[in-house]
């Protein structure tokens, strides 16, 4: 049957969501560990991997799946004490970059599987670079309503420190 013709599963949807939230609160958990006090993270895995697990796996791109993701997000963040809307900033800037580059991945499919092995590789990077501009464009210019100490610098300080 047609992956859109395919029927509801309540088991294999909370599979997906309790997947996806469990493995993002890890993973952010990962990131946090590697951020000084008061300071961006040094290493965040969560949307590699979330964007890895969606490209690898394309029936997990459904819309709990996705839930799931914003849900070990937001937990991630809130266990550790950040306000609810620097949270939900944090990780809609987030989305941006695992949706902006899904989205052109999956536009450009055609392109990277025609493309030599070594070449596909240097496209997928282009897209990443792509999609992280795009969530540091939105967390440069959101972020710094609120009041935090690793955001104070002009935009375009800021929005280097996130690309």
């Amino acid at each position: 049957m047609p992956y859109s013709l395919r029927e509801f599963s309540f088991s294999t949807s909370l599979k997906f969501f309790l997947l996806f939230t469990i493995i993002i609160t890890l993973c952010c958990f990962i990131g946090i560990a590697s951020r000084p006090l008061s300071f961006l993270a040094f290493f965040w895995p969560a949307n590699s991997v979330f964007l890895g697990l969606l490209l690898r796996f394309p029936q997990t791109r459904q819309i709990v799946s996705f839930a799931g993701a914003f849900t070990g997000y937001m937990v991630a963040d809130l266990v550790n004490g950040t306000p609810l809307f620097l949270t939900l900033i944090l990780t809609i800037s987030n989305y941006l970059y695992v949706v902006t580059t899904l989205a052109l991945a999956i536009l450009f499919n055609r392109h990277i599987k025609a493309a030599y092995q070594g070449y596909s590789y240097l496209l997928l990077f282009a897209l990443c670079g792509i999609g992280s501009i795009t969530g540091a464009f939105f967390a440069a210019t959101f972020v710094p309503m609120f009041n935090t100490k690793f955001m104070i610098g002009s935009f375009w300080a800021e929005f280097g420190y996130w690309v």
